[in-house]
């Protein structure tokens, strides 16, 4: 079965990170209980030498790639400078080309596989790295296993742990003691005592002066009134009054039916967020996903398409199979085997063989391209070569730039992040 597609170059956060420790110390001294995949390390101490990355594994180069469920064991002694005896190892994993959502588990051969996760590869990444670092079997050996799907593996060493001479030295006497701190704040008061017993009466004192003269007291009730008198003549017709205050407002009355919609009002201006504009300055798409390990960004482009650009303006070749000799014929991307998902239809990908960008072929209701089973004459991975049979993948078909959303192909490098 051919491979996903080969990946010409990727970097690995942990290489910087390993060549700058390299250059300050040469070695590093590891004591037990540092934690590593699978276990402690097997001595009490061990001491971490780095060393320059070097390809411990490659799938693409012809082992065979990780099947669903499979652990596949890496014997590490002899390789790369890897010296017998060796306790644990600091790598850098790669899934390359994965065909479903899974997880990778690193851990030692001949162990019980923990219930753990190094890697969470999905079908919409090609690449996806972790660095980890593994204790050894006492062969030298450590283990890989893949859940579901299949995938390349590319795994980099970056240091070895070999068991240390020495052990930890003896408890140091203790320093002396600190300098008082300042005082801590006041607490709460304390609840107050019981009342005491009441003392003996004191003798009389003199008698005060006269206080003040007190106010008037309440004037007394009014008697009953006496008889009416007889009515007198009507006087003149004074001025009209001024306009008592407004009574209170009734209760609100039932609400009247609704009134007709109006009509729709403008469409107001889209949303803002991280755009990738060429060397022309032009406005590619909304920056989906992008890293700064991996050499490409995904972009949403105008026409809703997704595509993953290289910063040179290049979009990956596909490992894509034809109906024809010579990667002649109709097209379809790989998808590694019956029972794949579906994928999304206006994913974008190049044919290096037809020098085009393509897209899959008849999407159904939900915008999804099904997985297919046909008859293969030849493939491009990334070169063009014979590959006949049985095989499955998604039809694509040719497009022009335009077509989805890019104003020409390959995009006017360098990019940048508008």
């Amino acid at each position: 079965m051919p491979r996903r597609p080969v990946l010409t170059s990727f970097r690995s956060p942990i290489s910087r990170r390993h060549a700058a420790v390299a250059s300050v110390v040469g070695v590093v001294v590891i004591t037990a209980g540092v934690g590593i995949a699978g276990a402690k390390p097997a001595t009490p101490t061990s001491v971490f030498t780095p060393m320059t990355p070097c390809r411990l594994l490659d799938s693409r180069g012809g082992s065979p790639l990780l099947a669903a469920r499979q652990t596949t064991t890496i014997d590490a002694v002899g390789t790369c400078g890897i010296p017998a005896g060796a306790t644990a190892i600091s790598i850098n994993v790669a899934s390359v080309g994965a065909t479903a959502s899974s997880y990778l588990t690193v851990f030692p051969a001949g162990a019980p596989r923990p219930n753990a996760s190094q890697l969470n590869p999905e079908p919409t990444r090609l690449v996806t790295s972790n660095a980890s670092t593994v204790k050894l079997s006492t062969a030298g050996e450590f283990s890989v296993y893949n859940h579901v799907g299949t995938t390349e593996l590319v795994i980099d060493v970056h240091g070895v742990y070999t068991p240390g001479s020495g052990g930890v030295g003896e408890r140091g006497p203790a320093g002396p003691a600190g300098p008082a701190g300042p005082a801590g704040d006041d607490g709460d008061d304390g609840i107050a005592g019981a009342d005491g017993d009441d003392g003996a009466a004191g003798a009389t004192g003199p008698a005060g002066p006269a206080g003040a003269t007190g106010p008037a007291g309440p004037a007394g009730a009014t008697g009953p009134a006496g008889p009416a008198g007889a009515d007198g003549d009507d006087g003149a017709t004074g001025p009209a009054g001024a306009t008592g205050p407004a009574g209170p407002a009734g209760a609100t009355g039932p609400a009247g039916p609704a009134g007709a919609d109006g009509d729709d009002g403008a469409t107001g201006p889209a949303g803002t967020g991280l755009t990738l504009v060429d060397a022309n300055d032009v406005e590619l798409g909304t920056i989906i996903a992008m890293s700064e390990y991996q050499p490409y960004v995904t972009i949403l482009t105008s026409t809703g398409h997704l595509v993953s650009v290289a910063w040179d303006g290049t979009v990956g070749a596909g490992q894509i199979y034809y109906t024809g000799g010579s990667c002649t014929g109709t097209a379809y991307l790989n998808s590694g085997g019956a029972g794949t998902y579906p994928i999304f239809a206006k994913g974008v990908f190049y044919s290096a063989s037809m020098s085009t960008l393509m897209v899959p072929a008849n999407p159904d209701a939900n915008g999804l391209a099904q997985n297919e089973a046909f008859t293969s004459a030849s493939i491009d991975n990334p070169t063009c070569y014979a590959s006949a049979g049985a095989v499955h993948g998604y039809e694509l078909e040719a497009v022009t730039p335009a077509a989805v959303g890019l104003p020409a192909y390959p995009v006017a490098a360098p990019l940048a992040i508008g």
